[in-house]
């Protein structure tokens, strides 16, 4: 079956950047991304910056909590229960940084666990 790609739109549910999420499902349509998966497990530091091989458009941490970072976006959500949380995030080229906002080592992409990350990267 073909993929479908949604058309976003300013305003409307969801109420995320129409912009960035079309670039993501462009990116995914032309098949100009390709996916990436690591490991890591966190030290409980509230900062945790992530190098990846090429540049990140979506990135999803899933370990005590899950945690979605969308490229060019300056807040992420961790989600823990039913509880959401939103933490700072800076981009660089093939990099994300994040920080934990409230310091609870729970809530945190960071927290001293082991966690998985999978991430859209641009193709090279």
């Amino acid at each position: 079956m073909a993929y479908t790609p949604t058309v976003w739109k300013d305003g409307e549910a969801p109420a995320i950047s129409a912009e960035n999420l079309n670039k993501i499902e462009n990116a995914i349509v032309n098949r100009d991304c390709k996916s990436y998966t690591d490991t890591y497990t966190g030290d409980g530091n509230a900062t945790k910056t992530w190098t990846f091989p090429a540049k990140p458009v979506l990135v999803v941490i899933i370990g005590q909590v899950i945690t979605v970072l969308i490229r060019d976006f300056s807040i992420g959500i961790t989600q823990f229960g039913s509880s959401t949380h939103q933490l700072q995030v800076t981009w660089e080229e093939n990099s994300v940084t994040w920080t934990n906002t409230n310091n609870s080592g729970i809530l945190s992409a960071n927290g001293k666990a082991p966690h998985g990350i999978f991430a859209i990267l641009e193709a090279e």
